[in-house]
């Protein structure tokens, strides 16, 4: 197992913003509109900036149309050892959207989420553990329902280096994703919830 924090390191550092890892998919972001990416990923950068990101704020049909959310889809099915799903900014809007859409088949971590969300948790405490946000990010400043919020004390508050480091998921173990639930090593299936 591996830290988050390297996880996303390595997704940011791929080509296509995924990286897995054993049972772990790592999600990369929107790409980061540096001269090196204008010049040398311009598609990925008017991909990310003018097509996806824009339509996070229009509800589940706009998120299912992102090249992100198809992304991961293509990773995950052709990973069916994948149970958990890291994401930041871009990526875990789209991972909480896939963990709605296949209803508790994936367990989701998602860091910097951009969603609009009245601030519920402090109302009612029911938070949404999957979302963890900085303290002064101005992507995720109106995620209420965050389950944590962390004092960032670096000059991005936006990354997610500092709020992944030391979280890892828990162990899964042998098992194969099937379509009903996961097929563990002694032949057994466990079932969805």
């Amino acid at each position: 197992m591996i830290d988050d924090a390297i996880g996303l390191q390595r997704a940011y550092a791929s080509e296509n913003g995924e990286y897995v890892y054993g049972n772990t998919l790592y999600s990369s972001g929107s790409v980061a509109p540096t001269p090196y990416n204008i010049f040398s990923r311009p598609w990925a950068v008017a991909r990310d900036w003018l097509g996806d990101d824009p339509r996070l704020f229009f509800g589940s049909g706009a998120i299912r149309s992102t090249a992100k959310y198809n992304d991961q889809l293509r990773v995950l099915r052709a990973n069916p050892q994948i149970r958990r799903i890291v994401g930041h900014s871009l990526s875990a809007r789209t991972s909480l959207q896939i963990d709605d859409d296949f209803k508790g088949k994936y367990d989701v971590t998602a860091y910097s989420t951009p969603i609009i969300s009245p601030h519920i948790a402090i109302l009612n405490d029911k938070a949404d553990p999957r979302r963890i946000r900085g303290t002064f990010d101005p992507v995720a400043m109106f995620d209420g329902n965050a389950s944590k919020t962390i004092p960032t004390t670096t000059f991005n508050t936006h990354s997610y280096a500092q709020l992944a480091r030391g979280n890892m998921g828990k162990y899964y173990g042998d098992d194969i994703a099937t379509k009903d639930g996961w097929l563990n090593p002694d032949g057994s299936q466990s079932l969805f919830r």
